[in-house]
């Protein structure tokens, strides 16, 4: 069966999004937004509370129990448009694997930290201005 576009809210386990030191890594992601006229859609990855991280959004064990495992953080710095096209090819593949929807309530808080967080880039803010009604 193959994929369609995720939705907002579709949480998706993305490999190789690691930090610089690890890259291999794979991590979380929220999709923020439905695809945009130019078939993009914007996405931010969720990490692990570590010694400094960006304390707008900390979601815990029970936000998405079948998967984050400890405290962890919106890194609304690494947030950015992903081409839906490369998200679907890659989720046929079963590079990209759906974990579900991302509750609602807390969907909510996703967004707001979005906007309110500092290390949101002024970029990704205007896409999302632009792109939220999607």
């Amino acid at each position: 069966m193959s994929a369609v576009a995720p939705v907002k809210r579709t949480t998706l386990y993305i490999p190789d999004t690691g930090p610089s030191h690890n890259p291999s890594v794979p991590h979380l992601h929220i999709v923020l937004t439905n695809p945009c006229s130019k078939g993009y859609q914007l996405l931010v990855s969720i990490s692990s509370c570590r010694t400094r991280y960006d304390k707008t959004c900390v979601l815990s064990k029970k936000d998405h129990p079948s998967f984050i495992r400890h405290d962890s953080f919106v890194n609304y710095a690494l947030a950015k448009p992903h081409e839906t096209k490369a998200l679907i090819t890659r989720m046929n593949a079963g590079d990209i694997i759906s974990k579900g929807m991302f509750d609602e309530r807390l969907f909510g808080f996703v967004l707001k930290g979005l906007l309110e967080s500092p290390h949101t880039t002024t970029a990704t803010r205007r896409y999302y201005e632009q792109n939220k009604a999607n």
